[in-house]
């Protein structure tokens, strides 16, 4: 039960505990009056007017509707029982309390809940819609109801929600979309031009998981930092030349391209299937081999004698040999 706001509650809820002991109607209506007088020393409504002409008590909005609130109103009775005696005390404690304490935000916003007010239904929508919507564009899932009419009232603002989210999101390649699933994409390719597997960007940047990795970004971390950390990842098994080109910006998805191109030809694949993983690649571009000795080199490939250029040339050979031997004109 809250505590009684005005002398005739102080008065009907001391004579209802009394009935409720065993007290007779004579006796529950004595203590019930004593109750009122007492209660009159210290009338909160009348010492409400007085705290709200103060600019701090104007400041921090208590009205009737809070003083009977069973979360913040208790404290805020007890405080102003002190202000006949202490006015001083009781401004300092109204700062330190939980109401005090909370963001002029949170107060507005819990002020107009108790009101119950189409401006507390309008706002609280707009809130929800705001936030949600943000939370879609970077890839995270809505918020229920409830939770956003909690962080509502209690004035979170669109900063710390999403680290409240944060905390908890799980990062699922494929199934997130938005600013983070973007980034992500991004940063896969990046991976992948410099010769490194999805599973691999974790350690390769030095973090424990994506989710990690996404934090970073979100701070404000700039996603070529991490660029220049996968060329230096190619660095390590590269011979020099490779590494001054990695140095001057380039990936080692375009520096393979005359290798690449060359492989794509001689083997007939398609182009988006060769790689900086490809063995043959590799030791290309450690050993320096020209594009001659590397074209050389792919028809030891056993998938060389698959292809069209294969076929041709054994053909060739056959009417070769069948021309030397006068089988053929």
């Amino acid at each position: 039960m809250a505590e009684p706001t005005t002398r005739q509650e102080a008065y009907d809820q001391t004579y209802q505990k009394a009935i409720a002991r065993g007290d007779t109607p004579s006796e529950a209506k004595a203590a019930a009056d004593a109750a009122a007088n007492a209660f009159s020393e210290y009338d909160p409504l009348s010492i409400l007017e007085e705290v709200k002409k103060t600019a701090p008590g104007a400041a921090l909005g208590i009205g009737l509707a809070l003083l009977s609130d069973k979360k913040y109103g208790p404290e805020l009775m007890s405080i102003l029982k002190t202000w006949r005696t202490n006015p001083t005390k009781a401004l300092d404690d109204l700062y330190k309390s939980a109401w005090g304490r909370l963001t002029s935000t949170a107060r507005n916003n819990y002020g107009l809940f108790l009101e119950k007010s189409d401006t507390y239904f309008a706002e609280l929508q707009k809130f929800k819609d705001q936030i949600n919507k943000a939370l879609v564009e970077e890839g995270y899932n809505k918020l229920d109801d409830a939770t956003l009419e909690g962080y509502f009232k209690t004035g979170k603002n669109e900063a710390d929600i999403f680290r409240d989210v944060a905390k908890t999101f799980k990062f699922a390649p494929g199934k997130v979309g938005g600013r983070i699933g973007s980034q992500y994409d991004e940063l896969k390719v990046a991976a992948r031009r410099n010769g490194i597997s999805e599973n691999m960007i974790p350690s390769v940047l030095g973090f424990g998981s994506i989710e990690e990795i996404i934090s970073a970004l979100q701070s404000g971390e700039d996603i070529k930092t991490f660029e220049r950390k996968f060329r230096m990842y190619a660095k390590t098994a590269m011979p020099d030349y490779v590494k001054g080109l990695l140095d001057e910006g380039e990936d080692l998805d375009e520096i393979i391209n005359p290798y690449r191109s060359v492989m794509v030809d001689e083997l007939e694949l398609p182009y988006n299937s060769v790689d900086v993983t490809d063995k043959f690649i590799q030791d290309a571009l450690a050993k320096q081999t020209t594009l001659a000795d590397f074209r050389r080199s792919l028809r030891k490939d056993s998938r060389w004698q698959y292809t069209d250029k294969a076929r041709q040339e054994v053909s060739t050979n056959v009417l070769n040999v069948l021309r030397d031997f006068g089988f053929q004109g």
